[in-house]
């Protein structure tokens, strides 16, 4: 079952073990949308997940949102984007930085491809 939430920042799909991100066209997203993303992940992700960012929109990323949100949800256990035409598929690269070494990052062009890969590594 997926519950969908949707925001100013864009629409949440939550699963059991993993959630899908549509970002809306434009955002900047950065650490003032911490706090949503955080009271969000808290509310409806109670075991280990995967954060699964479906890049249909074109928007800007601040990687180091990452180091807000991952202290205070620490069930948040990887990470992948699907990333569709021309847009760069090496963004995991500057993300690897920014989180602990047993955090799974990756990417993908296809949004299955994705699903699988985090299911794989989400075990709930």
């Amino acid at each position: 079952m997926c519950q969908k939430i949707t925001t100013e920042l864009g629409l949440y799909e939550i699963f059991q073990n993993h959630i899908i991100v549509t970002v809306n066209e434009g955002i900047n997203l950065d650490s003032r949308y911490a706090p949503e993303i955080i009271e969000i992940l808290k509310d409806n992700m109670h075991c280990p997940f995967g954060w699964i960012s479906n890049k249909i929109n074109s928007y800007s990323a601040d990687p180091f949102i990452m180091l807000d949100v991952l202290p205070e949800v620490p069930m948040f256990s990887s990470y992948c984007g699907v990333i569709y035409g021309n847009q760069a598929k090496d963004y995991t690269k500057y993300g690897k930085k920014l989180v602990p070494e047993n955090f799974n990052l990756s990417s993908f062009d296809a949004l299955d491809e994705a699903i699988k890969w985090t299911l794989d590594k989400v075990k709930c």
